[in-house]
């Protein structure tokens, strides 16, 4: 769930929360493979304000199909899905289809540091290319222990007609107390470095003035 900085033109910002969002990730890839499938379902609940565009009014689901590859000294990951909105029309705009994408990499630079970057964006169907929000995420990845991975950044998002630059800052921890590896006790590196919580599925972009405070 995202907290928002919500700012109008001659008024003090206020915080806000955005829509709930929860989507398991289900791997269709064998554990070992160097490239791995997988497909994202999700529900999101509209726990955010439709008045200060911290939600799309209504309940919304949606899938995604995720494509990771790891190439040894770095791995890229890329989603793309459909997400449906059926209350997510406010004026001029309308985000009742939409198609998320996204690309991203893990680099890791330090025995347990790597950097994570990340591009995305909403494609509206019908394609409009100024509803089309869109960010860039920069951020780091420590893993702390094979149990425990902080992640933390911060985006920016685009400049057009209707929609003014989004910025947004994102923490996240991931605790896993066992491992499903039947080998031994840790992990491969290579399996715990895919496991790090990857900004692509993970973090969703939050372009402003738009219901939806998205990141796929």
């Amino acid at each position: 769930m995202p907290l928002n900085n919500v700012t109008f033109s001659g008024s003090t910002g206020q915080f806000a929360a955005g829509d709930l969002r929860i989507f398991p990730k289900f791997y269709l890839s064998d554990r070992d493979s160097k490239t791995q499938f997988a497909i994202i379902p999700e529900l999101r609940l509209p726990t955010g304000d439709p008045m200060l565009f911290t939600s799309d009014a209504g309940p919304g689901f949606g899938i995604a199909a995720a494509l990771e590859h790891d190439f040894g000294a770095w791995s890229l990951a890329m989603n793309a899905g459909y997400r449906a909105a059926p209350s997510a029309q406010f004026n001029i705009i309308d985000y009742r289809n939409r198609l998320p994408i996204s690309v991203g990499a893990h680099i890791p630079f330090a025995p347990r540091w790597a950097l994570n970057i990340e591009g995305a964006a909403a494609v509206l169907l019908p394609f409009d290319e100024y509803q089309t929000p869109s960010d860039l995420y920069a951020g780091l990845n420590w893993r702390i222990s094979d149990e425990l991975v902080a992640t933390g950044g911060g985006a920016v998002g685009t400049f057009n007609s209707i929609s003014s630059g989004n910025y947004r800052v994102a923490f996240g921890l991931r605790f896993t107390p066992f491992s499903t590896d039947t080998s031994g006790p840790a992990l491969p590196a290579t399996v715990a470095k895919k496991e790090a919580p990857e900004s692509v599925p993970a973090i969703e972009p939050a372009p402003a003035a738009q219901p939806l405070q998205d990141a796929l």
